[in-house]
């Protein structure tokens, strides 16, 4: 039985030979985009905003990339004005990649980051506080630039971390309660 797949708008491919007495993959050497988009990826939060070196952005983000969230903006530029923002509220802002995973056009990234707020922010004025984040990133790449981007991050736990918005109380009496559907 000979089964073959093709994933991702045909940029993986993969073949699989099956019989009782093997099974065998066979890689047919689509992965170099991934591996080299994987790397744009890691570079991008390591030397670009890990270090302040703005201009690696002109390298890896495409013209036709749109930031995600409520700044907006575009391109290369506005990557890195939006990256400028996060700097000037946290300096020393370091962000850590957990997992970096990569098929077809597309690269998913899960970060937290850490810093300390000394700036102004969001409309809010330095506290001085540490603050610690985690978010997802799923990017889009054409031609070893991404282009498209969608954020996953709290930025809730921000504004409660900085104490602009309230922190959820917590009820005693529902730890360790178990759901409904969970008996």
């Amino acid at each position: 039985m000979i089964l073959a797949s093709f994933f991702s708008r045909g940029l993986i491919a993969s073949m699989q030979i099956t019989n009782p007495n093997q099974r065998t993959a066979v890689n047919l050497g689509h992965d170099e985009p991934m591996a080299a988009n994987k790397a744009a990826v890691r570079r991008l939060y390591e030397e670009c905003i890990n270090q302040g070196k703005m201009e690696i952005a002109d390298e890896l983000i495409g013209s036709e990339f749109t930031v995600p969230g409520p700044d907006g903006g575009h391109g290369p530029a506005g990557f890195k004005a939006n990256l400028s923002r996060l700097r000037t509220g946290f300096p020393d802002v370091h962000f850590t990649i957990h997992d970096l995973l990569a098929e077809g056009d597309g690269v998913a990234v899960y970060w937290t980051w850490e810093a300390t707020h000394r700036g102004p922010f969001a409309g809010i004025l330095a506290t001085n506080k540490s603050v610690h984040q985690e978010g997802m990133v799923m990017y889009r790449f054409r031609a070893g630039k991404a282009v498209a981007a969608k954020v996953i991050f709290d930025r809730l736990g921000v504004f409660q971390q900085l104490g602009r918005m309230p922190a959820l109380p917590s009820n005693p009496e529902n730890s360790g309660r178990q759901r409904n559907d969970e008996k």
